[in-house]
């Protein structure tokens, strides 16, 4: 049986890291290592691990606290597995979620990413069906992150191979980022499979509400430098000029102005997206379009709220 190395960070988490453990030493795939990275945390997060006397489980101490994407890349320079997985330490993975992908990907030796489905529990209880298929999936990501993080497995090698790791400046969205590295390097599948139920509410705003003002700031810079990125993995080319055109389009920007002047303008920057698409063979040109109606029809539904309103003013 191959090995399977799965990484978790965890920051003060123990009230339940317990929980996502167990799921671990619950699957029904059995050949896996654990490496369990305490950033620092000042709870009982380290009294919790201590009581692990599993061999397949490693916990390694930080000496400070550190950035998410940097313990990430520290966990995959320890791990010894074939394939490499990350789970989030609030998060509850399914208990064939190893299996199956172990499975897919021994039998499908041209896939190096395997992700799936997941669901929110807490606060929230919806449900996420991924994308299907490599070429959906990698064009799907000049809009946004098409691949879960918390479900994927990845074969090892595709990082050496291309020295592919999480870009260590991206606070917010160094998952993102790494999936569009992979454009062009690796070939992606998600399973029609429920791989993870995904703490929502109080443990995922620890961090966040940190200075969130902040790292909203940050997260808008990020997002426009990844979808720059993936513009160029896929070979657009637009004048500055229009790349923020846009880019102002497909991230929240303009969200809190809903008119009609808006959505005209939306129209026209997104008709530049898909001509220039439709000309590029790697692109799936169909998919792009079905999200481009999606987010038009979304946002003249608000317009048209945004309008009722003000009639009645």
């Amino acid at each position: 049986m191959d090995l399977i190395s799965i990484i978790m960070c965890t920051h003060n988490m123990g009230e339940y890291i317990s929980e996502s453990i167990s799921s671990i030493v619950n699957q029904t795939y059995e050949n896996w290592e654990l490496i369990v990275i305490n950033d620092f945390s000042m709870d009982n997060t380290l009294d919790i691990l201590s009581q692990y006397s599993d061999p397949r489980i490693k916990v390694i101490n930080t000496p400070c606290k550190m950035t998410l994407p940097i313990l990430r890349n520290y966990g995959l320079e320890l791990a010894k597995g074939k394939y490499v997985g990350y789970m989030d330490s609030d998060d509850i993975a399914t208990s064939d979620r190893l299996r199956l992908q172990h499975d897919f990907l021994s039998q499908n030796s041209d896939i190096d990413v395997v992700g799936g489905d997941y669901k929110f529990f807490g606060d929230t209880d919806r449900f996420y069906s991924m994308p299907r298929g490599n070429k959906t999936i990698q064009s799907l990501l000049v809009f946004r992150s098409t691949i879960a993080n918390g479900t994927v497995l990845m074969r090892k090698s595709l990082f050496d191979k291309h020295n592919l790791r999480y870009r260590d400046y991206l606070i917010q969205c160094e998952d993102y980022g790494l999936w569009v590295d992979m454009i062009n390097k690796a070939k992606v599948e998600n399973l029609p499979a429920l791989m993870l139920y995904c703490r929502s509410g109080h443990s995922r705003q620890t961090i966040k509400h940190t200075n969130s003002e902040y790292l909203n700031r940050m997260r808008k810079v990020e997002l426009s430098e990844i979808r720059l990125n993936a513009f160029n993995s896929f070979g657009f080319s637009f004048s500055n000029e229009d790349l923020r055109f846009i880019n102002s389009y497909l991230g929240d920007a303009n969200r809190r102005e809903y008119t009609y002047e808006k959505l005209r303008e939306m129209e026209r920057a997104l008709d530049l997206m898909l001509i220039q698409g439709s000309k590029i063979p790697i692109f799936d040109i169909s998919a792009a379009e079905e999200e481009v109606n999606h987010r038009l029809l979304k946002f003249r539904k608000k317009c048209d709220i945004a309008s009722e309103a003000r009639n009645r003013e």
